[in-house]
């Protein structure tokens, strides 16, 4: 984290003498602290404000505390309406709302995983974590994709992938791009039949999620 100020040029008063030069017009400023993250001109959030009194002849400073307290808070208003002060949690409102965006966009993504998990499809492909499946794994043996080549009843058959991924990122890349498609990619053998229902509950204990869905002739 790192600080910055942003100088307000308010009123002229003519209320104070200045006790080095005698002149009476001072230029009344206001000065916001505020905390950032990299870019300078992006505030974070306000830390501090202040009000500074400036003869405009020699520009030396006058402690606002000279004037009434009244006086000071009636300055001190006008140098920082509420809009300005606010302004100053620029960062944060923009975190917060890009925030919110990533939080959507998964929740979306959870929605259309339940809506193709409660109607499953012939070719519909699955990330599954087979830490669940089996104890004996190598470390970097994670990972599966399963396919629902069948349908009847209330039975689905599932294959899994010939190749474990180390993370599922390793899944995605293979049906990106189309391995899935390769007759040599699942394990014909290995075919696994299970309830439509145990397909529905494990969504949350076994399948990472519904990854894809292709139809293929």
């Amino acid at each position: 984290m790192e600080y910055s100020e942003s100088m307000i040029e308010g009123s002229i008063i003519n209320e104070l003498t200045c006790p080095d030069c005698g002149c009476k017009h001072h230029q009344v400023k206001g000065v916001i602290k505020y905390a950032f993250f990299f870019i300078e001109s992006i505030p974070f959030y306000p830390v501090k404000k202040s009000t500074i009194i400036e003869c405009q002849q020699c520009w030396v400073q006058t402690d606002a505390a000279t004037l009434p307290k009244q006086r000071v808070k009636e300055l001190s208003k006008n140098l920082f309406p509420a809009w300005r002060l606010f302004s100053k949690f620029l960062g944060s409102l923009l975190t917060l709302m890009f925030l919110g965006y990533l939080v959507q966009g998964e929740i979306k993504q959870h929605q259309l995983s339940d809506q193709f998990i409660e109607n499953p499809a012939v070719n519909d492909f699955y990330h599954v974590d087979f830490r669940y499946l089996s104890s004996e794994l190598r470390p970097n043996e994670k990972y599966r994709v399963g396919k629902v080549t069948d349908i009847t009843g209330d039975v689905a058959t599932v294959v899994y992938s010939r190749l474990f991924y180390r993370m599922q990122h390793g899944a995605d890349e293979s049906i990106r791009v189309g391995h899935v498609t390769h007759f040599s990619f699942f394990q014909e053998k290995n075919i696994i039949t299970v309830l439509l229902n145990y397909i529905k509950f494990a969504r949350k204990v076994l399948f990472i999620g519904l990854k894809d869905r292709l139809k293929m002739n």
